[in-house]
């Protein structure tokens, strides 16, 4: 459903994972999805780019969230 929303079935899953964990780092996601950290990294930028995703060091792991300014950030968690 997200897939043609945001480009990818990569991006589908990295923008599901967060919305159900709330937050992610690119190795817990990639383990997760079963996906390359390289891929999970190359959507990550992407979405952060656009503004979908923001990012925050935890020590030396940036975690990423959902961007709390994102417009339709309600109806993305419904």
């Amino acid at each position: 459903m997200l897939e043609q929303l945001f480009g990818s079935k990569t991006a589908e899953g990295v923008i599901l994972y967060i919305v159900t964990s709330g937050s992610g780092h690119i190795r817990g996601i990639a383990t997760q999805l079963d996906l390359e950290k390289t891929q999970v990294d190359r959507t990550i930028k992407r979405l952060e780019a656009s503004g979908i995703l923001v990012s925050k060091l935890a020590g030396r792991t940036r975690i990423f969230e959902l961007n709390p300014r994102l417009a339709y950030k309600k109806e993305l968690i419904a």
